[in-house]
């Protein structure tokens, strides 16, 4: 449910979402508020859109290395997971942001990263609360190494490809 936006409360607002821009496709969810029309400006786009949606488009078109360049449009908190597939390549990444304005939520707004039986999972810090021990917060930005062989790979802080 989109929380910050009633109007937008519909299975059609629901997470994950979807765009692709012709040689990409994304899959995100995303917690938080960014300034969803101050994104649809900047991108010229007009439409019924929720924040995930826009941020989503906002990623769509300047690539994967704008995803920082969203905080700036932050208005609470910018944790994100986007699952990305390269037509060409055919190999799945999954990226995950963690970022948020107010400090003092920290123990609500934190990211994780656990082990799974079948390899490595980032989580919200709710999940933390219900079962899921272990986690080491997942601060940043960063990938899951789906390539290397080890399900428990993974490598932050990187330089984010165009």
């Amino acid at each position: 449910m989109n929380a910050h936006d009633r109007s937008l409360v519909s299975p059609i607002f629901e997470h994950p979402f979807t765009a692709s821009n012709g040689k990409e496709v994304f899959y995100m969810a995303h917690n938080g508020v960014v300034n969803k029309q101050s994104i649809m400006e900047y991108l010229g786009i007009n439409g019924i859109y929720n924040d995930t949606e826009a941020a989503l488009q906002y990623i769509a078109v300047k690539g994967l290395s704008s995803v920082d360049n969203l905080e700036k449009y932050t208005e609470s908190s910018l944790n994100l997971i986007i699952l990305h597939l390269d037509k060409g390549e055919e190999k799945p990444e999954i990226y995950f942001k963690n970022f948020y304005l107010d400090k003092n939520k920290r123990d609500y707004s934190d990211m994780y990263t656990v082990n799974m039986p079948h390899g490595k999972a980032i989580i919200s810090s709710t999940l933390t609360r219900y079962g899921i021990e272990g986690g080491v917060p997942a601060n940043g930005t960063g990938l899951i190494n789906l390539e290397s062989g080890d399900p428990y790979g993974i490598t932050k802080n990187f330089t984010m490809k165009e």
